[in-house]
């Protein structure tokens, strides 16, 4: 959440993954599990996609990992153990927007678009937004902290942005800012494979005129048993970009 920023309504953030998976063996004698995932499209796209993957696996999982390639898709070689949650935030397609919310949607299913996007947070809490004005290609870096040097009140990433996403987060700030008060307007929305992560409001004392530093962005990772791969699958998004195909899951 930028700071500069209302506290945004905190909700459960579960990722809606469209990802098909075959889990091959149980278990090697190794202790490594070989899981395939098919994957369409040319080589080029499933080299690209087994770079992204890699340094995701690197930065979410414990422990030796490998991604080859063949005709059919991919198969990547984790540790035995290794969670489902894991493997959900490695095959994401990790594509992180920021939206400004035209309104806010009470019904979503009677709601007519306004020429925008309904987006709804997990307790019932919905918004139409806009294009985005900082998109995934704006991001180059994420870093994670821990939030007051303890682990379990949650951890924050901080966002890098380029020159020109630097540029278009204050420009679209300072419209932010220029909406009234607890006008839904005044919001963003930040949005994680086209779900709300979060939807922070700019606060009373941000100048239309200026607008909030691209360096006030922090993404607040809340307490819980998968924070931490949760934190370093978000760096590792805004590091490496999104997957360039939809994967989907099957259990």
């Amino acid at each position: 959440m930028p700071s500069g920023t209302a506290p945004p309504r905190q909700a459960t953030h579960k990722l809606i993954l469209f990802v098909l998976v075959l889990l091959v063996a149980s278990c090697s004698p190794s202790g490594v599990n070989e899981v395939m995932v098919p994957m369409p499209g040319d080589i080029a796209s499933r080299d690209a996609a087994a770079d992204i993957i890699r340094n995701r696996l690197d930065a979410i999982v414990v422990g030796r990992t490998e991604v080859s390639t063949t005709e059919a898709g991919l198969i990547l070689e984790v540790p035995t153990g290794t969670s489902e949650e894991a493997l959900d935030l490695v095959l994401a397609k990790g594509e992180i927007t920021m939206r400004p919310v035209l309104r806010a949607v009470v019904d979503t299913e009677s709601a007519v678009p306004g020429g925008g996007t309904i987006m709804a947070e997990e307790d019932g809490v919905s918004y139409e937004v806009g294009l985005p004005f900082v998109d995934s290609d704006d991001f180059v870096d994420g870093q994670v902290h821990v939030l007051d040097g303890r682990q379990h009140d949650g951890l924050l990433v901080y966002p890098t942005l380029t020159l020109s996403g630097r540029d278009a987060f204050v420009v679209a700030t300072r419209t932010l800012a220029g909406h009234p008060p607890d006008d839904p307007r005044r919001q963003m929305v930040i949005a994680l494979d086209d779900a709300v992560f979060s939807a922070p409001s700019v606060a009373e004392d941000v100048s239309p005129e200026e607008g909030l530093s691209a360096d006030s962005i922090v993404l607040t990772i809340e307490p819980g048993p998968h924070a931490t791969a949760m934190a370093h699958a978000i760096a590792s998004y805004l590091r490496f970009g999104p997957l360039p195909v939809d994967l989907r899951l099957s259990e």
